[in-house]
């Protein structure tokens, strides 16, 4: 997930001392608290260390974990979590034990980031012509895959609604394999077309590869599977009534229509 990071979002003062003044006779409520919150929030979530914490915007009871955050964080920033249950209890572990390293590099090493309190979107990579977006909403976070008025490619706006639409109209047999999408998640009317999805907060195979977490013969399996899936789960599936839009010779005609409707093509429509 690409978040930039604030550059004043850590405590002003050496950032090992702010570990070392951390009170270790609360990490068994520190545990507790955290246990509470994997089981509630598994994921992907953000911790704003205010009153007795927020997280995802919605107050929760957590006085503890609040107190430590804001030793090691500056005032107006949240913590930005996207870690397994086992990862995030590890981390409150070192939190407390480590008095050793840095904040920068302990979160660093978690890869969990923080940011201003009052951000909800944030930008992601990928996504070809379409900028793709990781935003809180119904204290729930999704995906949003849009292109906002420049389309910036020809059909980029057609094929980015027939994408929506597709994974919108799966069979149910086939849908447990996407993420979901509702058809009220897409967009079809501009300035912004697209549409949001449903987010997972795991690593990618591509990710646990280049971590040394998942071994080469590992990765193979994995793939086999999911195409295997696919096979016997997709591709089988009856192919549906292609829409004209989808038609060869019409996208041909269409594209070129947009390239002698641009300004510097009219002179030479017939």
């Amino acid at each position: 997930m690409a978040i930039n990071k604030h550059s004043q979002s850590f405590c002003e003062k050496d950032t090992t001392q702010c570990l070392q003044d951390i009170d270790c006779s609360l990490y068994l409520k520190a545990i507790e608290e955290a246990s509470r919150i994997i089981q509630s929030f598994p994921g992907h979530f953000l911790f704003t260390p205010s009153d007795n914490g927020y997280i995802n915007e919605k107050p929760v009871n957590c006085p503890i974990l609040t107190q430590v955050f804001k030793k090691i964080i500056t005032e107006g920033h949240s913590i930005v979590f996207s870690l397994t249950a086992i990862d995030f209890m590890d981390f409150i572990n070192e939190l407390f034990s480590n008095k050793n390293i840095s904040i920068e590099l302990l979160l660093s090493k978690y890869k969990i980031q923080t940011i201003p309190s009052n951000s909800t979107n944030y930008i992601l990579s990928g996504g070809s012509f379409a900028q793709v977006y990781l935003n809180l909403n119904n204290f729930r976070w999704r995906v949003s895959k849009l292109i906002k008025g420049n389309f910036g490619d020809i059909d980029a706006d057609i094929r980015l609604i027939d994408e929506g639409i597709f994974i919108s109209n799966l069979p149910s047999n086939v849908a447990k394999y996407f993420p979901r999408v509702s058809q009220k998640d897409v967009l079809k009317i501009p300035p912004v077309i697209g549409y949001h999805m449903e987010y997972f907060p795991y690593p990618t195979i591509a990710e646990q590869i280049f971590s040394g977490d998942l071994s080469p013969e590992r990765a193979v399996f994995y793939l086999k599977n999911i195409y295997q899936a696919m096979l016997e789960n997709v591709y089988s599936v009856e192919k549906s009534k292609t829409e004209d839009h989808d038609d060869y010779l019409q996208r041909i005609d269409r594209r070129m229509q947009r390239i002698l409707d641009t300004p510097d093509n009219i002179r030479y429509k017939t």
